[in-house]
């Protein structure tokens, strides 16, 4: 399984570092997918399991999108390889070139 060390998420504070606010005001992790869900449907089958607002602003707060988005971007799916592909495409470490760098720049 591909582990992923997600360039958007800051693991010596333990938190996310980025997100990206659509001019719709969506939340997304970071820009890779906020670039790719602006225009496509969720393709992670637990992305779609979620309310199809789940990461609007002008229904939940920022408190309420960040902890639904953490159920399934967290630090425990990215090292067990269980990150969904999106991750793995853009951030995966498995990858022959990365598309993005790790915050703190190590792999």
């Amino acid at each position: 399984m591909q582990k992923v060390r997600c360039a958007a998420y800051d693991y010596n504070l333990k938190k996310w570092d980025e997100l990206d606010v659509s001019a719709h005001l969506k939340v997304y992790p970071c820009c890779a997918y906020q670039g790719y869900y602006e225009l496509n449907e969720w393709d992670d089958k637990r992305f779609k399991k979620l309310p199809v607002h789940w990461n609007d602003l002008t229904q939940h707060s920022m408190e309420e999108i960040k902890a639904t988005m953490e159920t399934i971007l967290n630090v425990k799916n990215f090292e067990s390889g269980k990150a969904p592909n999106r991750c793995k495409l853009i951030c995966g470490i498995g990858n022959d070139e990365r598309h993005t760098p790790g915050r703190d720049h190590k792999l």
